[in-house]
């Protein structure tokens, strides 16, 4: 069309809405650019407060765990216990699964003692659980096959409560070493709460009478290592006193050698009657499974 009073030419308005449409799409790409780049910078510092943050918890003094997963930012925000950092790391699309070199998950990471003790300020039960609600395998092995998440729980009962209800298997812990067996190994400070561990893998189905290699089992370990609420929950709940372990010995015989051994080697005086009283409970039940025969 030609220009006329008070009008344009067709063309020239199709060249002005054309101008107009790609200035529009611009500047929506300017926008999507800019998105991209806050989200970005985003996943950039919470990299970057997590390896601060660790750098300055570690103090330069670097444990084989630490090092393992010092550039990989979830596996570290769990062994830290730093939910938050943990959590946005999730959030931005961390792999639940990623292993470092060592063949251990950010799962593994988070219940460690040595984590917890590393870290005693770390809120860990709360990575165990933002794991788990991410995708993580309650029963993911390590690498080689050898240890779930399971076998450096059982100084947490939360941490244990938590992985079996997401389905972890109460029989295994790690190798040779069934998770019940491990919590055994508990002794002073923890034993309270490694004795309520055993009771929750008990509960789910552990077998108190398992053997590790040697032919320990969760009783004779308690009994040298343990407290008496540890014994009596075994006892109670079945393990056999009137066994004989691998060497030939019967189960008395071996604790009490072994307790004589641990008095002299590894332990202070105050374990004198914790062994007594662990003995007397063995003596008992011992006597009355003889007389039940």
């Amino acid at each position: 069309m030609r220009r006329t009073a008070g009008g344009f030419k067709v063309g020239n308005c199709r060249a002005g809405s054309a101008g107009r449409t790609r200035s529009a799409v611009q500047g929506q790409g300017r926008n999507a650019d800019r998105t991209e780049m806050d989200r970005n910078l985003k996943a950039a510092m919470v990299l970057i407060v997590a390896v601060l943050g660790f750098w300055a918890w570690t103090g330069g003094n670097e444990t084989l765990a630490e090092s393992s997963v010092r550039e990989k930012p979830l596996l570290r925000a769990a062994y830290a216990g730093d939910v938050e950092t943990l959590k946005a790391l999730l959030a931005q699309g961390a792999n639940v699964h990623e292993m470092d070199r060592m063949g251990q998950t950010a799962l593994h990471h988070a219940v460690s003692l040595e984590a917890v003790n590393h870290n005693p300020e770390g809120n860990h039960v709360a990575c165990v659980q933002a794991l788990l609600k991410a995708g993580a395998k309650a029963d993911q092995r390590t690498a080689d096959g050898t240890e779930a998440p399971l076998y450096g729980a059982v100084h947490n009962p939360d941490m244990v409560e938590a992985l079996l209800a997401a389905g972890a298997d109460a029989r295994f812990g790690m190798q040779h070493r069934p998770a019940l067996i491990a919590a055994a190994y508990y002794g002073g400070d923890l034993c309270t709460k490694a004795t309520e561990s055993m009771r929750l893998l008990v509960k789910a189905g552990a077998d108190v009478n398992a053997q590790e290699s040697g032919g320990f089992t969760a009783l004779s370990t308690a009994a040298v290592y343990g407290c008496p609420g540890m014994v009596r929950l075994l006892l109670d709940s079945g393990a056999q006193v009137d066994r004989r372990m691998q060497n030939g010995q019967t189960l008395l015989e071996w604790v009490k050698m072994a307790q004589g051994m641990h008095q002299e080697t590894l332990l202070g005086a105050g374990w004198k009657q914790v062994h007594a009283d662990n003995w007397r409970l063995l003596e008992t039940a011992a006597a009355q499974a003889g007389r039940a025969r």
